[in-house]
């Protein structure tokens, strides 16, 4: 079974892939019912819908390069990984809780290896300013 080329997967189906990705080492997407869907895990059913398709399975590792999965996994997770080298900044972590529990993101990037906060947004609402 070959995988669809991830670039040839429509850009929302893309978008939703990578967001997962962010958090998730792999993602499943099929096509059923007219829609593509994503998943972290894949499941056998007795009836498949007359569209079913199986287009792949993608990894984090071939998405995002090694820094990368470093700054998701401390934005999804304030947490470091294992594969993190940089100084560890327990008070950045704890501040990350705090606006998170505000509706806000901190979005990490590294710097001489080292984590450090880039700039905070506002995950309440949509681009446009709009609520979500």
């Amino acid at each position: 079974m070959t995988n669809t080329n991830f670039k040839e997967l429509p850009q929302d189906v893309q978008d939703k892939a990578i967001n997962t990705l962010k958090a998730f080492d792999e993602v499943n997407v099929i096509f059923e019912y007219g829609e593509y869907h994503v998943s972290t895990g894949i499941a056998l059913k007795k009836e498949y819908a007359p569209d079913h398709k199986y287009i792949g399975r993608y990894f984090a590792k071939d998405i995002f390069s090694p820094e990368d999965r470093i700054v998701n996994y401390i934005e999804q997770f304030h947490s470091y990984p294992i594969e993190y080298k940089g100084a560890k900044n327990w008070d950045m972590l704890h501040e990350m809780d705090g606006l998170r529990k505000r509706g806000k993101q901190a979005i990490i990037k590294l710097v001489d290896g080292n984590a450090v906060i880039d700039k905070v947004i506002d995950v309440n609402r949509q681009p446009g300013g709009q609520k979500a």
